[in-house]
This record gives structure tokens, C-alpha cells and sequence, in this order.
């Protein structure tokens, strides 16, 4: 349960009646609660520490980037706050439903129009976070340094650094600056979620999607479409409503292996090298020997 110091915070920042707190499952480094009040109902996340602090504060700039697009349904931010050791993300509670082949027609088409949204630069104006691991947004003009220098090259240093993947793994990862050179079509750099696996995506009412915990900046469109696919399959209705409104350079389907590299790094770096076995699969698409 959160500190009645916290509570009190929240209480003095927003005015809110509370009447009830409950733990709910949602997260894998913060703990999340159904805040009940008089004037609703409202989703809280809680993380301590200085980290806890940045991640947060990171989160709701990622959330406020992707609002001022208005392209695809974000929750609303009520407020931040912080107390002693304790920061907080307050934002509005939605009710999931269950998905349905027109939520999968509507992401598809409403996640495409996000992806329309461009800038002649790479990065944002802010570093952010994916999961616990900070995220480099230098701005970048050429699309291939930011792609490996401020995504692929800090997870392999970092696997490196921790000693999380053999030396011939490590080897092939290296080489992979070249095969990103070569393989990736320039494209304007895209407003994207960044972190989009199932678990950061839902259908709310009338099967309108909606996305949440975002590790947000302008990159490469194929890195949500990537992650979404990683742990899952996706209708192809979803890609066919995507495709309608901004079609996928020739070979997508192929460089979706090379895109998930990235994120299985960032697996890799948080959890163990459980994921190893999944990365050297993806691996062998594009590094030989």
C-alpha cells in the first residue's frame, strides 16, 4: 500500500476525495493501484528511488508527446508528484474490453496516422526510459546513427559490460552496425510508442485501441510493428488497415527479425540471458559464420 505521505501529496495536488486504494497487477518495476475517489476512478503508479523519479517523470513527457498528436487514444495525466523516496504517476483508469476484428482494423489504421507523423530529425528533446534501461534520444539527422548509436551499440555495451553473452554472440552483434547500413530503407523518422509489446496496448470501448507506458521519440516505424510482433502474432487485418494508409517498404516482414534484436537486448540487459537462445535465432538471419 502507498505512504499516507504520499496519499496526502496526491490528496493537496489534485483535490481529490479518495475512498479507497487497491494494489492491482500492472508492471514490472512499479507497483500500480485503482485509485477510488469521489470523482472517480484513476490508475496510480508508484516507484521509489532516485531512478523511480525519472522513470516516471520520463513516462509522462512520453505521454504527453504522443497526446499532442492526437492520432491514437493515450490516457490522460492528471499529475505527478513525489515525496521523500516515493514519485507517483496519476493518470485516468480505463475499463479493457476484449478485441475484436474491428479493434485490430482501428489500430492498425490509427497506429499507421501516429507513424505518419514526422520530423526531419531522429531522437526528442529528452533521454526517456524502456523498462528500467535509459534510453539515448540524442537528435540525430542521418537515420543509421540513430539506430545503432543510441539503440542497438548501448545494449550490446551493456551486455558486454555485464558479461551476459558470450564472446562469438557478442562478435556478431558488433558486426551488425554494417547489416543496419545496409538493410533498413531511409525513411522520415517516425513518431512512434517504442515499446509496444501486448501488455502496453488494449481495446477500450467501441474497439478503439488505446497505448500506454511509452518509451516515445521520432525512430524507425518498423520498431513498434516489430515489438508487437515479438512474443505474439497479429491478425492480418491489423497490417492490411496499417498498409491502406502507410504502406511497408519491400522486405518488412523480413526485417522484423532485425529490429527485434534490439528489444531482446533490452531483455537481455533486464532479465538475463534466458533470452539469449531467441536472440541467436535472429541473429543467424543476418549474421553468418
Amino acid at each position: 500500500m502507498i505512504s499516507q505521505a504520499l496519499k496526502d501529496v496526491l490528496i493537496e495536488k489534485t483535490s481529490l476525495e479518495i475512498q479507497g486504494i487497491q494494489e492491482i497487477s500492472g508492471g514490472d518495476i512499479n507497483s500500480s493501484y485503482k485509485v477510488n475517489t469521489k470523482q472517480g476512478d484513476f490508475f496510480l503508479k508508484v516507484i521509489s528511488g532516485k531512478l523511480g523519479h525519472d522513470i516516471l517523470f520520463a513516462e509522462k513527457g512520453n505521454l504527453e508527446f504522443l497526446s499532442r498528436i492526437k492520432k491514437i487514444r493515450i490516457p490522460e495525466i492528471i499529475d505527478f508528484g513525489q515525496t521523500g523516496n516515493e514519485s507517483c504517476l496519476l493518470i485516468e483508469y480505463l475499463e479493457f474490453t476484449s478485441t475484436d476484428v474491428k479493434f485490430w482494423e482501428n489500430f492498425g489504421h490509427q497506429l499507421a496516422q501516429l507513424h505518419l507523423e514526422s520530423s526531419d530529425q531522429f531522437g526528442s528533446n529528452k533521454n526517456n526510459f524502456i523498462g528500467r534501461l535509459e534510453q539515448c534520444n540524442q537528435y540525430r539527422k542521418a537515420q543509421k546513427d540513430h539506430i545503432w548509436l543510441d539503440r542497438f551499440l548501448p545494449q550490446i555495451q551493456s551486455i558486454e559490460k555485464a558479461n551476459l553473452l558470450d564472446l562469438r554472440t557478442l562478435k556478431a552483434l558488433y558486426t551488425l552496425e554494417s547489416v543496419i547500413s545496409r538493410n533498413i530503407p531511409v525513411e522520415p523518422a517516425s513518431a512512434i510508442h517504442g515499446d509496444l509489446w501486448s501488455g502496453n496496448f488494449s481495446s477500450i470501448n467501441d474497439s478503439n485501441p488505446v497505448i500506454y507506458d511509452p518509451a516515445s521519440s521520432y525512430s524507425h516505424r518498423e520498431f513498434d510493428l516489430s515489438m508487437m510482433c515479438l512474443f505474439g502474432t497479429i491478425p492480418s487485418n491489423f497490417f492490411s488497415a496499417y498498409h491502406a494508409c502507410y504502406p511497408l517498404e519491400k522486405d518488412w516482414q523480413r526485417r522484423m527479425s532485425l529490429f527485434q534484436i534490439y528489444y531482446l537486448m533490452v531483455h537481455i540487459n533486464m532479465f538475463g540471458n534466458s533470452y539469449a537462445a531467441g536472440l541467436n535465432t535472429k541473429l543467424k538471419d543476418w549474421v553468418k559464420g
